[in-house]
C-alpha cells in the first residue's frame, strides 16, 4: 500500500511539472508581439519636481552618509531619467535625458559602494546633465 501511494505522488508530480511547463511554453509572448507603446504618467513639470526632491536627498544622503537611501534615490532618479525620455521627440532632448540616466546609474554604484569621492565627482556629472539640457530646453 505504501508503495501505491509514492507511485500515485510522483505520478501526480510529473503530471504537475508536464502541466506546468506547457503552460509556460503558452504564457510566453510571441515574438510578432509588440509592447504597448509606453506613455508617461506625469507631466513634464511634476516629473522635473520628483526629479529635483531625489537629488536633494541623493546629495543629503552623501552628506549624512546615508549611503543605502542616497544610492535607493540615485536609482530612482536614474529610471526618471529614462521616463523623461518619452517628454519630448527631439534627439537633442533624449541624448541629453539618456546622458542624465547613464550619470545617474554611476552615482548610484558608487553610492552603493560607499566610494565618497567617486560619489561627488558623480553628483557633479548629474548636475551638469540637468544643467545642459536645461540650457538647451528649458524656456
Amino acid at each position: 500500500m505504501y508503495r501505491d501511494h509514492i507511485k500515485s505522488f510522483a505520478f501526480v508530480l510529473v503530471g504537475v511539472g508536464i502541466l506546468s511547463a506547457g503552460l509556460a511554453v503558452v504564457a510566453e509572448p510571441k515574438s510578432d508581439d509588440k509592447p504597448a507603446t509606453f506613455k508617461p504618467a506625469m507631466e513634464l513639470e511634476q516629473l522635473m519636481e520628483c526629479q529635483n526632491r531625489l537629488f536633494k536627498e541623493v546629495k543629503d544622503g552623501l552628506l549624512d552618509k546615508k549611503w543605502k537611501q542616497a544610492s535607493e534615490s540615485a536609482w530612482v532618479l536614474a529610471e526618471l531619467a529614462n521616463v523623461n525620455q518619452y517628454h519630448n521627440e527631439n534627439s537633442d532632448y533624449r541624448g541629453h535625458a539618456k546622458k542624465m540616466m547613464d550619470e545617474c546609474v554611476t552615482l548610484a554604484k558608487a553610492l552603493k559602494n560607499r566610494d565618497e569621492a567617486a560619489s561627488k565627482e558623480a553628483v557633479k556629472a548629474v548636475g551638469n546633465a540637468c544643467g545642459a539640457c536645461h540650457d538647451q530646453f528649458k524656456k
